[in-house]
């Protein structure tokens, strides 16, 4: 029969194996599928929440040009440059103000005044040859011919002429002589050598010689002066005395003839330029002073060059007129050209901005910037819609988004709990829930300042893991600039606030550690949003005072939901947090104060439990909390039949009157018991997990001896002996067993001191990790060995134990013979004869 059995049990062995297996891998097979599923899901809502413009009809440039009002809204899909109408206006006016006012000088006006010297001297010269010409028709001889009488003579003749003159004022002959005059001594040499050589014939019907321009080199060079000068002047500009009053106003002059290429043009100060008088005074006399006395040093004449001055000065000086003009024609051509030269001032239209609203009317900005839209979105999408090229785009952002999630989850060194599929899902359930309300909020605030995106690293950082939580709010940063019509400032200051706060959140365990992790990311926000302003805007400006305003409705927001979501998804997800954990600290709670009624010494035991079990945990940096409270819970289902159990007896063992099978089953039941107790009262699955695992597989060991000593027939089984199970798989459940079996142990030891409670701890330790009962639970040897150091230290300060200091080596001597013999036999009771200590 046995080898019947033996022979059975190795063909099924493989069997049962590769069914198992076969299991597994279907289980992780339906797994994957319903991660991919939900993957895909995800992708496609998001990528429809993040395409903002589709089934949204596009308005044409004609039916801008036409509405008066706009029948709907006209909002940006995507960020584009345009010209800013009004500054490009207000650009164009600053530089036409700039250019100075045009004079020129009226050229017309100089040649008339030309013109009119030119007269004014001819008919002098006509006067002055009809006065030489009498006089030397009277000299009937050369020798008659007197220079002097010559001057009286032209002088008395000059007065009968002048009033022939057209001036403008009354002639003072006795200044105007001298052009008569200019060249009489070589007038009477040439007529005295013409009679005596006879070389010209006399004048007609008279008997004189006529008298030519060629011989007045005098008059010709007082000609030439006048005219130089005069012309001079006058195209050199002069102005009005009303126009000079005009203080520091600069203008342009333009002088030579507009029609040709040898036009020049000056800038210069209005009051500058001169009027007549100080025309007169500062350019036309001192100019005709020097020319005339270079000409009298060449001896040309005997005249003072003074007379010669005062004749010229005479003559033109009531010609110098005003002949610098405004030119409004050539400033406004001028003007034009230089805005025409002034760029247009280029604007940007963030993605999502609104271009113009719905039932506002049209103006000259909204239209410019709607046409250059319509343009552009015309250019880039042809004939398909563009919101196809969007979907399918957000689909592949989106994709590589959740991709990317999965794989940092799946790489991601967790301990199972919680496990992928539910991170996955509750991330996919944060990202998808937070565009939605972007979505939502995309109406009100087209610039997505106010979508309180660090409620997700928040959350995820609390129920999951804060370097895990980054990456998530890494992603959803993304997603939601994608969804603001990809605003890199969106993106800048999410990520900024939101880091923020995930590196905040490290230990949760008050609702003030959620508010302070989220003014940190208040403050790491407005430090970016401070650097984006700077490098975008001015510090005072609306737009700023409006971006501080939801950078505090955002932070606002997180302070608010965080701690009224989280409960929800804790029951949803069925992950245990801190704040969970807490509220089962609590000693008032129903199952503990019903344990303390019925078992008052178990209570006391699990109070002692929780405080060594969080100091040994807190010393490996494992999660103090969660070991003191599922410590508190880990003998609860000892209430039933708490008389069975050793510290609730008052020295009557029931176990002496029944068989050690019977005993062991009532031991082994108060863990079954407990988890159903744990379940009955819904207490979180961390708490039933510790009460399941708390003592392991481990062997009871006293009750199996002495099943060893009773047997008859050979039919004790070890398996029958152990507890069901399954071993610690995490460290805190591992704390709890060697916790548990040390604090039992400790108790029962006689004199103790630190010494041996340390030899016990260690010992306890020994025995458990040599059956295997931390090979689950990722336990290292030098955590181990903290834990020992650890829970010695803390049961010894709970027993008042000392060192022993004895006071003589007699002493010494005599007590330690006596405790080395006790020791051994208490060793041995503690460890296999005790049922407490052994097994429970």
């Amino acid at each position: 029969m046995s080898e019947n059995t033996g022979t059975q049990r190795k063909i099924g062995f493989p069997s049962s194996k590769i069914i198992s297996e076969t299991q597994g891998f279907q289980r992780q097979r339906i797994l994957n599928i319903r991660i991919l599923l939900t993957g895909i899901g995800a992708i496609v809502i998001s990528a429809f929440l993040i395409t903002t413009n589709i089934n949204r009809e596009t308005l044409t440039p004609e039916e801008v040009d036409r509405e008066i009002v706009a029948q709907q809204e006209l909002r940006a899909d995507f960020s584009f440059q345009t010209e800013d109408v009004k500054a490009t206006r207000e650009a164009k006016n600053q530089a036409r103000t700039k250019v100075p006012p045009h004079y020129r000088v009226a050229q017309e006006k100089v040649q008339e005044q030309i013109q009119s010297l030119r007269h004014r001297i001819s008919q002098i010269q006509e006067i002055r040859t009809r006065i030489l010409d009498n006089y030397f028709q009277q000299k009937k001889s050369p020798d008659l011919f007197d220079v002097s009488q010559a001057f009286s003579y032209a002088q008395n003749e000059f007065d009968k002429f002048y009033p022939s003159f057209q001036w403008s004022q009354d002639i003072e002959s006795e200044k105007l002589v001298v052009w008569v005059l200019a060249d009489i001594e070589a007038e009477i040499q040439n007529r005295m050598n013409a009679l005596s050589n006879q070389l010209n014939p006399i004048i007609p019907n008279s008997g004189m010689p006529t008298t030519t321009n060629s011989s007045f080199p005098l008059f010709n060079a007082m000609q030439k002066i006048a005219e130089e000068n005069l012309s001079y002047v006058l195209n050199e500009g002069v102005i009005s005395n009303k126009e000079q009053q005009t203080a520091g106003l600069k203008v342009i002059v333009v002088r030579g003839n507009p029609q040709s290429d040898q036009k020049t043009s000056e800038e210069i100060e209005l009051r500058t330029i001169p009027d007549v008088k100080r025309a007169i005074e500062e350019k036309l006399k001192p100019r005709i002073q020097e020319e005339v006395r270079k000409l009298t040093k060449q001896n040309v004449s005997s005249f003072d060059w003074v007379k010669i001055y005062e004749a010229i000065l005479y003559t033109i000086s009531d010609l110098v007129v005003e002949t610098l003009q405004y030119d409004p024609v050539t400033t406004e051509i001028v003007r034009e050209r230089t805005a025409e030269t002034i760029n247009p001032v280029m604007k940007e239209i963030a993605a999502g901005e609104i271009i113009q609203e719905r039932g506002k009317r049209w103006t000259l900005e909204s239209r410019s910037d709607a046409k250059t839209y319509l343009k552009l979105l015309e250019q880039s999408q042809g004939k398909t819609p563009r919101w196809i090229f969007s979907f399918v785009a957000h689909l592949i952002i989106a994709s590589l988004a959740f991709v990317s999630l999965y794989r940092a989850i799946c790489l991601w060194e967790h301990k199972g709990e919680p496990s992928v599929e539910t991170i996955w899902y509750l991330a996919l359930l944060l990202v998808i829930g937070i565009l939605i309300l972007g979505r939502g909020m995309l109406y009100f605030d087209a610039t997505g300042f106010a979508v309180p995106v660090t409620i997700v690293g928040v959350l995820f950082a609390i129920l999951v893991q804060m370097r895990l939580s980054a990456f998530l709010s890494f992603i959803t940063c993304i997603l939601l600039s994608v969804l603001f019509r990809y605003d890199w400032r969106l993106l800048v200051f999410d990520l900024a606030m939101t880091m923020g706060a995930v590196f905040s959140i490290y230990r949760v365990r008050k609702r003030r550690d959620i508010t302070s992790a989220s003014l940190n990311g208040i403050i790491v926000g407005f430090l970016a949003l401070l650097a984006i302003t700077l490098t975008t805007d001015t510090l005072i400006s609306e737009t700023t005072v409006r971006r501080l305003f939801l950078l505090g409705i955002n932070g606002s927001l997180c302070i608010l939901l965080v701690p009224g979501i989280l409960p929800f998804l804790e029951r949803l997800f069925g992950i245990v947090t801190d704040f969970q954990l807490l509220e089962y600290s609590d000693l008032n709670n129903a199952i503990l104060k019903k344990l303390a009624v019925q078992a008052p010494a178990t209570y006391s035991h699990s109070l002692i439990l929780g405080q060594l079990a969080e100091s040994a945990a807190d010393a490996i940096e494992a999660n103090g909390l969660l070991a003191r409270v599922c410590a508190y819970y880990h003998d609860i289902g000892k209430m039933n039949r708490s008389e069975y159990f050793y510290e609730n007896q008052n020295g009557n063992n029931i176990h002496d009157t029944i068989s050690p099978r019977n005993s062991v089953r009532i031991i082994l039941s108060h863990v079954t018991e407990g988890i159903k107790l744990a379940q009955e009262y819904r207490l979180p699955k961390p708490i039933i997990e510790a009460i399941a695992q708390h003592h392991g597989t481990f062997r009871i060991g006293y009750f199996y001896q002495l099943a060893l000593e009773q047997q008859k027939f050979g039919d004790v089984n070890e398996q029958d002996y152990r507890y069901p199970g399954p071993k610690p798989q995490k460290p805190e459940y591992a704390i709890i067993m060697i916790c548990d079996a040390s604090e039992s142990a400790v108790r029962s030891l006689k004199n103790p001191n630190p010494e041996r409670v340390r030899q016990m701890v260690d010992r306890i330790v020994t025995e458990r990790a040599n059956d295997g009962q931390f090979d689950e639970c990722d336990l290292t040897l030098r955590q181990l060995n903290i834990i020992i150091e650890e829970v010695s230290r803390v049961l010894s300060s709970l027993l008042h134990l000392r060192p022993s200091y004895p006071s003589t080596q007699i002493a010494e001597e005599h007590v330690s013979t006596i405790i080395q013999q006790k020791n051994s036999r208490a060793e041995s009771e503690v460890l296999s004869d005790n049922p407490k200590i052994s097994g429970e």
